[in-house]
């Protein structure tokens, strides 16, 4: 790659890391800023998200994959597990991690080649409950959930799962099954989001997805716990979201949401009120046309 395309993931790799680290960010994040720091830069890691083609997110895949390889080296002991504590800060982390490459470059390259970033993070259904209790406050109708762009479908249980809501003056509110495995918790920098005291009823759902993940086979739940962020409360998500999942697997459509989608919403039962559900997929859809032209 050339200079002006090595200058350009690297810029891409500190903006995630300056994301990962304002004022008053948590210790336990300190990780994930560290890892794309060094990624920016240390030549044996630049020099390998740089070969990654710009669309797969350099950066980003390059972490997983590091961290895919960490297993069962030194340098595992800097990842948290699930349900445990975030590891101290290493301020040698950088230059350990570029040695690391250096060594397993070969291995590193082709996980990148052979991979795509692939991040479920189950904490983002702290924003779509909210919305959905507003759905159940107008309509008594129980509800259908289609996950749009679902992944692995862990936003799929989201009424499996239990809620604290903080706000800036200590109060919180918390709603779900208080013996739930997966505990999400959101920060309320103003407002009150309408957090409801009962979770709606979810009658069926399912996730369209142009590669929906199989959680059954250990190389992608392996795979799927690499993309995830390095930071404690993330890692134990998923663990316990991704458990949940294999005990109880959803019904899931293969193909492009737009071409599955009437079927998909004619399979639901009709007594429910359909409720589509995206939090990120939106970014990879056309722009919108009316009469064959941009809108």
């Amino acid at each position: 790659m050339t200079a002006t395309g090595r200058s350009v993931v690297a810029a891409q790799a500190r903006a995630i890391a300056d994301a990962w680290s304002p004022p008053g960010a948590p210790e336990s994040w300190w990780l994930t800023a560290a890892t794309l720091t060094a990624i920016a830069e240390e030549d044996p890691l630049l020099d390998l998200a740089s070969a990654i083609p710009p669309d797969r997110l350099p950066p980003l895949l390059l972490a997983a994959a590091v961290r895919f390889l960490a297993s069962g080296s030194d340098l595992a002991r800097h990842y948290p597990q699930p349900g445990g504590p975030q590891p101290p800060r290493d301020p040698a982390f950088g230059a350990e991690l570029a040695t690391f490459a250096r060594e397993r470059h070969a291995e590193l390259a082709a996980l990148c080649a052979g991979h795509r970033y692939q991040m479920n993070e189950v904490g983002r259904s702290a924003d779509v409950l909210p919305v959905l209790a507003l759905i159940g406050a107008a309509d008594d109708r129980p509800l259908a959930l289609v996950d749009l762009g679902t992944g692995a479908g862990l936003g799929l249980r989201l009424d499996r799962y239990h809620y604290t809501y903080r706000a800036a003056d200590g109060s919180q509110r918390s709603t779900g099954d208080p013996a739930a495995a997966v505990r999400i918790e959101c920060a309320v920098r103003s407002g009150a989001p309408p957090v409801p005291a009962r979770i709606p009823t979810v009658v069926d759902r399912v996730g369209v997805d142009v590669e929906p993940l199989d959680l059954s086979d250990p190389h992608v739940l392996a795979w799927l716990a690499a993309c995830v962020p390095p930071e404690a409360g993330a890692v134990t998500r998923f663990a316990a979201a991704s458990a949940l999942a294999r005990a109880e697997p959803a019904r899931s459509a293969r193909g492009d949401l737009l071409d599955v989608l009437p079927d998909v919403i004619a399979s639901l039962p009709a007594e429910a009120l359909v409720c589509l559900v995206d939090t990120y997929v939106h970014v990879f859809l056309p722009p919108p046309t009316w009469n064959g032209s941009t809108a």
